[in-house]
Order: structure tokens, then sequence, then C-alpha cells
């Protein structure tokens, strides 16, 4: 069958298909949708949708894995066109790309998009970049962004935010408001506490499985906070220019023409300094509604008044580092042989375990029974933690930790006394964002 006549596309996010299939199936038929693009669906293979003559589903379940892909979960189907066969593809990327998986997302990218002339691909990849209206870029949008630059594709977005940040806060929930009832058994019914914790690969698997499971609940039991939204307004005529920058580039891309090269840089610099008359401007208005002795105008003021200090070129005996990559390689190294001491040094916590030691060998005790936790020991140490202390990479606050219902903090203990039985940490929990801060007086270039 070739379709001769436009094709409707919906693409919504669901956060939980089950509960609200009759009225996606009433939409469908109501708007006369062709194709349905629908992400996060909790969907497990044992649930079954509705059926509908009118519609063929297709999918694939987080369980069943992404396919040709590394870390872009996609399902696609092709569609037979008056124009050819058209492609269309559902996206989805959960987390924020680092390190290998830069590259992995850089790597799909290119499947989906150079082998095909005519597609679609649509989604959510968590990608934030001012050319689609954000307040800021994170590195998922970054990686869109330079790879949408080589011409192959463009991106359509809506004209207005679709995600806000908070300048005090990174998280955007607010968890005031959270349904903490609705938190637990979304956990209860979407994770399964029963995996196997045999070896180093298991335990890592199931962290993040967990990981997974607790964003997904805080996505669909806690409501996104209500925040102002001050990015610089991109007028029709920037809009403009934009495209006609794309459209050049394209041109460019596919002729070799240096005409068009010449064309698209100069286009390029316009728009960058278009954006800059923006920011400042923007600037200025907010600054002349500031308030003389204001905290915010304290803030501002203290800010102003502290002077930059970029990280300059490090040189490292004779060699002299210059990427942002090779600065952090190095420091990276500079901390590791800080904290590798070669003294004849031995902290209280290996006195404590060679103590510990030298009982199980004199008293033949099992390990087990000394060197094991359980659930009151767990959550008295969780009670403690303060609820909105900065979070890690996975952005998972400890007032989410809190409120884990009984199973999974049970299964938080298993997995804790596994890693006791088998001497394991968690690559999970290795993960650390850290700022190296100069010292008085220290040159600066110096390792």
């Amino acid at each position: 069958m070739i379709l001769n006549k436009p094709i409707k596309i919906l693409n919504w996010n669901a956060c939980s298909l089950k509960a609200n299939e009759n009225e996606l199936f009433n939409f469908l038929t109501v708007n006369n949708v062709h194709i349905a693009i629908i992400t996060k669906t909790y969907l497990k293979p044992n649930m079954k949708l509705k059926y509908d003559p009118k519609y063929v589903v297709h999918r694939n379940d987080r369980i069943q894995g992404s396919g040709e892909t590394k870390v872009i979960e996609t399902l696609g189907v092709e569609v037979q066109t008056e124009l050819g066969i058209l492609f269309i593809a559902a996206a989805y990327l959960p987390f924020q790309c680092t390190r290998e998986h830069k590259n992995y997302f850089k790597g799909d990218l290119q499947k989906l998009t150079r082998n095909r002339s005519k597609f679609f691909i649509i989604g959510d990849f968590n990608a934030k970049h001012r050319s689609w209206n954000n307040s800021r870029s994170n590195s998922n949008g970054k990686i869109l962004f330079n790879d949408c630059s080589s011409g192959y594709y463009s991106i359509l977005s809506p004209n207005s935010p679709t995600c806000f940040s908070s300048l005090r806060n990174p998280s955007v929930f607010n968890y005031n408001k959270a349904n903490w009832e609705r938190y637990k058994t979304h956990i209860e019914r979407n994770f399964n506490n029963k995996l196997d914790l045999q070896n180093e690969v298991n335990i890592d698997s199931a962290l993040e499985a967990l990981k997974c499971a607790i964003v997904d609940a805080r996505n669909y039991s806690v409501p996104k906070a209500q925040l102002k939204f001050d990015s610089p307004i991109i007028d029709e005529n920037l809009q403009l220019l934009i495209r006609l920058k794309n459209v050049r580039r394209r041109q460019y891309q596919r002729s070799r023409d240096p005409v068009f090269k010449t064309i698209f840089k100069d286009l390029q610099k316009e728009i960058k300094h278009r954006f800059t008359l923006l920011r400042n401007q923007n600037f200025e208005t907010k600054v002349e509604k500031l308030k003389p002795y204001s905290k915010p105008f304290r803030k501002l003021s203290k800010m102003l008044k502290k002077p930059s200090k970029p990280i300059p070129v490090l040189k490292d005996g004779e060699r002299f580092i210059v990427s942002n990559e090779q600065k952090a390689q190095r420091l990276a190294q500079q901390f590791e042989s800080v904290h590798n001491s070669n003294l004849n040094f031995v902290s209280p916590i290996e006195n404590k375990f060679t103590r510990l030691f030298d009982l199980i060998s004199s008293q033949n005790i099992l390990p087990e029974e000394i060197i094991e936790t359980n659930l009151n020991e767990i959550k008295s140490i969780i009670k403690n933690f303060k609820s909105m202390k900065a979070p890690g990479d996975d952005g998972i606050f400890n007032i989410l930790i809190k409120h884990l219902p009984e199973s999974t903090m049970e299964f938080l203990v298993k997995i804790f006394n596994c890693c006791f039985e088998i001497a394991y940490f968690p690559k999970l929990w290795k993960n650390a964002k850290i700022t190296p801060i100069l010292k008085p007086d220290k040159n600066p270039a110096e390792v």
C-alpha cells in the first residue's frame, strides 16, 4: 500500500502507557493519526495492549535491548510513499553520555541518519541546546547539535521551551508535592528485586536497573517545578537567519562549492553576533529591574567583582598540556598519586580490618557472621541522610532513597552483602565530579 496523502504523526512521552491506553486509542481515532511514536511506556513483554484493528503495534521493551544501536533505544518502520520509502523511527536516550558513551551516541546517530535519504527520527534524546530554545546546553545537546551541523538532517523543535532548569538547584522536580505512595507502587511493579547477584557483572547490572527504576518512578510520581524561563527569545528574523544558514550549509555539503561555504561562515558569524546582542540585552533588562541593596543585587555585584580564573595551559615537566581532556587526565593522575601514599603509614580503617581478620582467623568465625549488614542498619543510616544534598551523575537525590519501598530496601541490603562477600566495589559508585581548587599563591600552570 502506497500512501499518497499527508501523514499525521504523534509523538508522546507517555511515562506509563498501560493506564492511559483507552485515551490513547480514542485520541488516535478522533484525530486520524497514522503513526504514533510513544516512548517511556514502562511496558514489560508480558503486558498486552488493547487491540485495535486499525493499528499495528510494534514494540521494543527495554528488556529486549536496542538492536543495532548501542545507547539509543530505537524501533523503526518503513512506509512506502509516492516519493519513495520513508523511514520513521522512535528513539529514546535515557541518560547523559559521558566518556565512551559519547562515541557510542555519535555512532548511533550516524547509523540512523547516514544510510537513508528520507527519514524521521522522533523521540527524546534528553538533549538540551540553545538552538532549540533551552536555557542551557548539556552533553547530549552538544553532540546532537555538532552532528546536525554536518548537514545530513535538520532538527525540528517547538517554539517554546519543553524543559526548564533552576539557577539555584539542579532539580526541576517539586518534591514537596510528590506522591510517594505512587512512587513506591511504581517501583514495586516495575523493578525485579529477584535479580541474580552472583558476580561483579550481575551486581553492576542490578544497580543500573535499580537506578533506571528510581528515575522512572520519580518522573512518574514527582511533578515538575514551575520555573520562570528568562533565556533570550529568538525573534522571527533570527529564526529565518538560522534556517538560511542551514540551507547554505547543506548546499555546501552536497556541492562543495566554496561560495556556499563563504556564505555559510558569514551567516554563522552574524548569528553568533545576534545571540550575543540578545544575551546582553536580556542582562541589561534584568539589571535594570534589580532594587539597590536587595539580595539579588548583592549577589550579582559579588559575582561581577570576582575576577575570572580561566584554566591556563598546564606545564608538566617539559611538556605543555593544552586540551581540556588532557588536563583532566593529568589532574586525575595527580589525584591518584597523592592518594596512593608510599609512606609506612597504616590508616585506622586498615587497622580495624586487620584486627577483624585476626579475630576471624583465631576463633574460626564465619566471615558472613561479621561482615554483613541488615535492613535496620541500612534504614538508620539512610534516615540520617540530608534529603536534598547535591546528587551525583545519576541525578538521584537522597529523598528518593529515603522513600524506597521495603522490598527494594531489602534488595539494597542484599547488594551490600554480596559486595562484602566477593570484596567488590561497584563501578557505578566510583563515578564522581571533582572540581580542583587552586590554593593561594600557587602557580595555576604547574601540575
